[in-house]
């Protein structure tokens, strides 16, 4: 004959099991790989972004390398 105690016991063991991981699987945010980023990350970055671009662009200026080789060429 079955033994019912048993197997209930195992049910009732594996039923909040299942509820647990449930409710875990749907806490744990997957990412989205559209927007994985949030709005002020993305700013932040285009901030960064910005100031190299200006930086690369008052650096690496060709009027002024021109005239810093002239002044360089006028010192000797």
């Amino acid at each position: 004959m079955l033994d019912f105690t048993a197997i209930f016991s195992q049910i009732y063991f594996l039923i909040p099991l299942f509820i647990i991981i449930v409710i875990l699987e749907k806490s744990i945010k997957k990412p989205n790989k559209r927007n994985n980023y949030s709005k002020k990350e993305i700013e932040k970055q285009n901030n960064i972004f910005e100031d190299i671009r200006r930086h690369n662009k008052e650096y690496f200026n060709p009027k002024k390398e021109k005239k810093f080789e002239e002044d360089l060429k006028s010192s000797d």
